[in-house]
């Protein structure tokens, strides 16, 4: 089976509808308060939970017709050498911006390793990602594709009972990303 020509479309306009959110965010910071209004706040929220559902069918289709190692391996190839361009344009053009992203080399990994000072700002997705494929390559590991429902429900529970007892406030979420405090 080919690729879904339609739905590779619309994660297109999923993940440009974050970019152009975080775009607009971004631009807010640096004329320091005045909003920037061409992109309302609820774009980058609509964007984010678009592109998660279609990836999600995706890696269902996926799961069943690939061995783990390969379905790992692809989404390493994906993710990590994009993610270190604009790790590398990022700090190099912080060089010249009043806007200094923090750095530790830990969270390059994109694994969930506790710290919240990621180079970007927004790499919470790609840690998510990271974890829920290396999920994903263990049912297959494990044979248990079968009952993906099941550990993938479990998997959306934890996520729930997390952001329950963490009680991060809406505000601190969608205002300012944590790497580009002036």
């Amino acid at each position: 089976m080919g690729k879904i020509v339609s739905l590779q479309w619309l994660r297109f306009v999923a993940a440009s509808m974050v970019v152009l959110y975080h775009a607009a965010v971004y631009l807010t910071m640096m004329k320091k308060g005045g909003h920037v209004g061409f992109v309302p706040m609820w774009f980058g929220g609509v964007g984010v939970t678009l592109f998660f559902a279609l990836s999600g069918n995706l890696m269902a289709m996926l799961m069943m017709r690939s061995d783990a190692p390969t379905f790992l391996m692809h989404r390493v190839v994906r993710i990590y050498p994009i993610y270190y361009i604009v790790v590398a344009l990022v700090f190099l053009a912080s060089l010249a911006s009043p806007i200094k992203p923090p750095f530790d080399w830990r969270a390059l990994s994109l694994f969930p390793y506790g710290g919240t000072t990621y180079p970007l700002g927004v790499e919470w997705t790609l840690v998510f990602e990271i974890a829920f494929y290396v999920f994903v390559a263990l049912l297959i590991w494990f044979r248990r594709t079968g009952s993906a429902v099941s550990f993938l429900v479990g998997w959306l529970a934890l996520i729930l009972l997390n952001n329950i007892l963490r009680r991060t406030t809406r505000r601190s979420m969608s205002t300012t990303p944590s790497c580009c405090h002036l």
